[in-house]
């Protein structure tokens, strides 16, 4: 594979916080891309957090205290970008979102987020008809176990959802 550099896709100086504030320091982190055929948009979701947070040693890279738990939406009209912003949002209920997928359920036209929920459980919310936002609708499915790194999937006739224990930064026997 030979890979090229295409530019950013999106600067985390456009980014938003959840009311709007701007800062010059947002994390943007996991970002999953998919394409919405009836709008002909690609539509980003990344995990946003923040603002970064200097160490006391200038070596050390700076560093997100997690508290925010957002996601950052932007769309563009090619999957390089560049993205616009179009807000932040937590998931219905305000819970903080963490870790997450999304899933295009080509059979039935919808588009997910599957989600970490704080730590404690994996949603599965529906995305309104743009994709840059939740439906409103209560999740699908909740799976209340501690988990994260979710790739949903679709074979053979069934849907499949792969995880992995949640650990922070250290590796999981999963």
């Amino acid at each position: 594979v030979r890979w090229r550099y295409e530019g950013i896709a999106l600067h985390s100086r456009d980014v938003r916080g959840l009311n709007g504030e701007p800062s010059p320091g947002w994390i943007l982190e996991r970002p999953k891309c998919i394409y919405n055929p009836s709008t002909g948009l690609y539509v980003l979701w990344a995990h946003l957090d923040g603002p970064a947070v200097r160490p006391a040693l200038p070596t050390l890279p700076t560093w997100s205290n997690y508290q925010l738990g957002a996601a950052a939406v932007a769309v563009s009209r090619t999957p390089v970008g560049p993205f616009t912003f179009v807000h932040a949002v937590r998931p219905p209920g305000g819970m903080r979102s963490f870790d997450a997928s999304l899933f295009l359920d080509a059979r039935r036209g919808v588009a997910y987020r599957i989600q970490d929920v704080e730590h404690q459980s994996i949603g599965f919310y529906e995305l309104d008809g743009a994709f840059t936002n939740f439906s409103g609708k209560a999740p699908v499915a909740v799976l209340n176990e501690r988990r994260e790194a979710v790739a949903p999937f679709y074979w053979d006739g069934r849907y499949y959802l792969a995880t992995s224990g949640v650990s922070g930064w250290a590796p999981t026997a999963s």
